[in-house]
């Protein structure tokens, strides 16, 4: 078996064990732990004063298995941030890269269904789209993370792309403990990790912040 392959059988493997603990979570427990989450991202932001008037802080909308952190988002807001979200120039293949567009989440009108990913919304492509090199910050979600700032997320390869793009923007994930490793397989040197991660019980500072 070519390692490549092997390489990646592990990957999808330790993935889906990744996904697997969360979903081991009841309804209850869910609600509990990401409102605990939501409120030290919301916190970390105000603590580190990464919330400036017109910065642009680049955020996703949350798939279902994602964690929904609105109350951090309504600080941003609250500090005159700009709020960009990205959307996937082409959905099968990440070299073409994402395009970031400020938008609302609260207008319908803003939002349109990913091609391939239906409960994917993205933003409008004609609403006003940012250079990636004005961004101050994004927000990375991921399946996994390590205490490294190492990242895996569901393997389309989007968000590594672009942080190897552009590596002075700020990176910033909010995860679960359940979502914390020691390290994780298969990651190569060059892979793109996180500044800082934010739990629901502390917030990891890696070697690039």
């Amino acid at each position: 078996m070519p390692p490549s392959i092997a390489r990646d059988e592990v990957v999808t493997r330790f993935r889906a064990e990744a996904q697997a603990r969360r979903k081991q979570l009841s309804p209850a427990e869910r609600r509990a732990l990401e409102e605990k989450l939501d409120q030290n991202f919301h916190e970390f932001f105000s603590s580190q004063e990464l919330a400036q008037p017109n910065q642009i802080w680049a955020v996703y909308r949350p798939l279902s298995w994602e964690w929904d952190l609105t109350d951090s988002l309504k600080f941003l807001r609250s500090r005159q941030v700009q709020i960009a979200y990205p959307r996937l120039l082409n959905p099968a293949r990440c070299t073409e890269g994402m395009t970031f567009h400020l938008a609302d989440d609260s207008r319908s009108s803003d939002w349109t269904p990913n091609s391939r990913i239906k409960s994917l919304l993205e933003p409008n492509p004609s609403l006003p789209a940012i250079d990636p090199a004005q961004l101050s910050g994004i927000w990375v979600p991921g399946v996994a993370f390590s205490l490294q700032g190492e990242r895996m997320g569901m393997g389309g390869g989007f968000y590594d792309f672009f942080l190897s793009q552009y590596p002075s923007v700020k990176r910033v994930a909010a995860a679960a403990e359940l979502q914390i490793f020691p390290s994780l397989p298969g990651q190569r040197p060059d892979e793109p990790r996180m500044d800082w991660i934010v739990t629901e019980n502390r917030v990891l500072k890696t070697g690039r912040a």
